[in-house]
């Protein structure tokens, strides 16, 4: 009796023990797109959103605003980026010409300037 009451026991430890089996995984629908990095799409090419921090001096022309935060567009299915769209900043953040550099752009975030940097 001890001895099937051992093998039962040792059944339900290797049971307990045995590599994770999945067999409810869920299976990816293709609706969420992965990106390599968080951008801002802008006359037509991505910048990507950077933490580096610009000055006032700058900062030009207003350009326009994020408009469509496109994360949330992947849940309806709907995948097509269009300029003032991103899939990091929110809706509403303000966008400006860098007068430094044509190949970057500046976003501001509270209360500061950021820079966006052109993808080749």
């Amino acid at each position: 009796m001890k001895k099937i009451a051992m093998i039962v026991m040792m059944c339900f430890m290797m049971i307990g023990c045995a590599p994770e089996q999945n067999m409810n995984k869920e299976q990816s629908s293709g609706e969420e797109e992965s990106w390599a990095y968080e951008f801002v799409k802008y006359n037509g090419a991505n910048y990507e959103v950077t933490s580096t921090e610009a000055t006032e001096d700058v900062k030009g022309e207003k350009l326009g605003e994020v408009e469509r935060n496109i994360v949330d567009m992947d849940v309806e299915g709907e995948s097509e980026e269009v300029d003032f769209d991103s899939n990091s900043l929110e809706v509403g953040t303000p966008l400006y010409q860098h007068t430094e550099n044509s190949e970057s752009l500046l976003y501001e975030m509270d209360g500061k300037l950021f820079i966006l940097e052109k993808k080749k």
